[in-house]
């Protein structure tokens, strides 16, 4: 039998992907063919990204940051 997952598992911990994992060892041990579907949304995922690789780095704007602080 075909079975597709659909999950969100790219969150800050670990939980959504093993989670996942889990049911899909369960799924694939009883012969099935298992697909996941790694669903994203815009609006979700934009609080996940990295705020740090948004803007492009220069030595200049690195320097700075490390004598403020």
């Amino acid at each position: 039998m075909k079975i597709g997952i659909l999950t969100f598992n790219w969150a800050i911990n670990y939980g959504a992907v093993l989670q996942m994992f889990a049911l899909y060892s369960y799924l694939k041990n009883n012969n099935n063919e298992v697909y996941i579907l790694n669903y994203i949304p815009y609006e979700l995922a934009k609080g996940y990204r990295s705020k740090i690789l948004e803007k492009p780095l220069n030595i200049k704007s690195i320097t700075k940051k490390a004598y403020k602080n």
